[in-house]
Parts: structure tokens; C-alpha cells; sequence
């Protein structure tokens, strides 16, 4: 009996490193995004947090251009682009504040996630 019990507490260990290295392994996969929006005749570009994809990725877009119409802002344009990981992704984002702001666009950060019910301005981020 005490052989069951000490195979069944290392089973036990075991299965829980699997769950921890599954669970890592399945973040690492994941797809990062972030969405924006153009307005030209606003001359600005919104643009979100990045997130982890957990949607398709028209419900995100649809998502976050219900919320700018919430809003009153009227995007010409709205896409939500996909990095490998966060990295990647803030490392795009940056280039296109960048481009945007050559372009003489105002850049404009939103703290939106597919997950939140609300979107505010973000604190200012210097990109």
C-alpha cells in the first residue's frame, strides 16, 4: 500500500509539471495583437494595449470599432495586426506611431482589450 501511495503522489507531481509546462508552452504560442484605427479626417490614429488573441479575430475588430463608434469617432479604418508575442508586437506598434506621427497624425493610445467593457486614454507613453 505505502508503494501505491508514494507512485501515486509522484504521478500526482508529475502531472502538475506537465499542466505548468503545457500552460507555458501554450502562452508562448500564443498570438499577441493590438489593435488601431485610423481617422484622416481627424488626422489621428487610435490605437489599444496589446492582448492575448482569445477571439476570432472579427469579433475583435468588430469589437474594437463599436467601441471608437461609442465614442463618436468614425475610423476609416480599422485592422488589428498579430505578432508572435508581446514584444513583437509593441515593437510594431511603435513603428507605426512612429510613421503616423511623420505623417503629421496624432497618435492616440487607448487602454482597450477585447476583454475590458470600457475603453480610456491610456496614461501617455512616449513611443
Amino acid at each position: 500500500m505505502t508503494t501505491i501511495r508514494a507512485h501515486g503522489v509522484r504521478a500526482a507531481a508529475i502531472g502538475a509539471a506537465a499542466v505548468v509546462v503545457t500552460a507555458t508552452a501554450t502562452a508562448a504560442r500564443a498570438d499577441w495583437r493590438y489593435c488601431y484605427a485610423s481617422a484622416p479626417d481627424q488626422q489621428r490614429l487610435y490605437v489599444s494595449s496589446p492582448f492575448v488573441q482569445t477571439q476570432p479575430m472579427e469579433v475583435i475588430e468588430d469589437a474594437f470599432r463599436r467601441m471608437l463608434e461609442g465614442r463618436r469617432i468614425e475610423p476609416h479604418a480599422v485592422a488589428c495586426p498579430r505578432g508572435h508575442d508581446e514584444a513583437e508586437v509593441r515593437e510594431r506598434m511603435d513603428h507605426t506611431a512612429s510613421y503616423n506621427r511623420q505623417n503629421g497624425n496624432t497618435v492616440v493610445p487607448l487602454d482597450w482589450s477585447p476583454a475590458s467593457l470600457t475603453a480610456s486614454p491610456a496614461p501617455r507613453r512616449v513611443w
